[in-house]
């Protein structure tokens, strides 16, 4: 089980699945990642070379919990999944009672396989089923002593990232930029007031959370720090399913890093339509070494991008480019 004295760690949560099942297992773990927990999806974990039999037996016996997921053709396909859920089975006849470690979850309406029936099942298609389902993960945090990934006070909806509070809305932020711009180190500046010199390459995606309010309205952001992008690695566009909006970062000491954000508004837009977005050009803390000059920001801002210039060494700008972002949102 992974590290349960940490925390500030996420609720680690292993997805159990067919094959066939892999679309709506996609959209379900880009739900949970944006909803703040760790899922644990194999096209997204396992890395090439490595023995996928042993990562997967290694991540069942060390995350916090299993999701077992159900449709009519899951339970009656024989194949590895099978063997996915026989030792999950053994997994959890080890856990103390009363564990919540092993959920089954019906993508579709089917029966439940015996083998699955003394553990209480939940229907994601349901309405209020991944409401219900965030309540369990919810109790399994606080029971090893975790921060609760979302406030409970959300009622979710199945139909994407984004969901209505009783004061505000909930959105998924992307945060698009090629290497080394500052996208990781504006998240820490906004959501924990940080800065550190120390640079670390963001994989994959990380999710942070920042609760703002603009005039009388709570937005929740689920900021997305979506791995850098340059001409060696391609934009994982599943990243952007479901989003809000989207903070796009370029650095103002290289210039290239500006017409690649501008690319990725464009991809952006093709994948999931209009959204708002706000360009913030980083390191102003560096302005004697920037190669963007203000004219090339001027012409920008004539065609209706708003701009930010922004410092995450500083603070400079931070505040103001994330909140012009949730005013856009709201607007809109």
């Amino acid at each position: 089980m992974a590290d349960s004295q940490d925390p500030n760690r996420r609720l680690t949560v292993f997805l159990c699945h067919s094959s066939g099942d892999k679309a709506a297992v996609r959209k379900f773990y880009s739900q949970l990642l944006a909803d703040g927990f760790d899922p644990w999806l194999d096209e997204e974990k396992i890395l090439p070379g490595q023995d996928w039999h042993l990562e997967i037996t290694k991540a069942v016996r060390n995350v916090d919990v299993v999701i077992v997921c159900l449709s009519p053709s899951s339970i009656t396909q024989a194949g590895y999944v099978q063997k996915e859920i026989k030792y999950a089975l053994d997994v959890a006849d080890e856990q103390p009672e009363g564990t919540i470690y092993l959920i089954p979850l019906k993508l579709e309406e089917c029966a439940l396989p015996e083998r699955l029936s003394r553990w209480h099942f939940v229907n994601l298609f349901d309405d209020k089923g991944y409401g219900k389902l965030v309540t369990s993960l919810q109790h399994r945090a606080r029971s090893l002593g975790l921060s609760l990934a979302v406030p409970e006070t959300i009622a979710f909806s199945n139909a994407g990232q984004s969901a209505v509070t009783s004061s505000g809305v909930q959105k998924k932020i992307c945060m698009l930029g090629a290497s080394a711009v500052g996208k990781t180190s504006l998240v820490k500046r906004f959501v924990e007031s940080i800065y550190s010199d120390k640079y670390h390459t963001t994989v994959g995606v990380k999710v942070d959370k920042k609760v703002v309010k603009v005039d009388d309205k709570q937005v929740t952001m689920m900021l997305w720090d979506i791995e850098g992008q340059d001409e060696f690695q391609d934009l994982r566009k599943p990243y952007l399913r479901g989003s809000g909006g989207a903070l796009l970062v370029a650095d103002g000491t290289r210039r290239q890093t500006l017409a690649l954000a501008l690319e990725l508004r464009q991809t952006l837009s093709t994948n999931v339509g209009p959204v708002p977005v706000v360009l913030a050009i980083n390191k102003t803390d560096l302005s004697s070494a920037w190669e963007i000059h203000d004219s090339e920001i001027e012409t920008l801002s004539a065609q209706g991008l708003t701009v930010v210039k922004t410092s995450a060494k500083t603070g400079m700008g931070v505040e103001e480019a994330f909140l012009t972002l949730a005013k856009l949102i709201l607007g809109r």
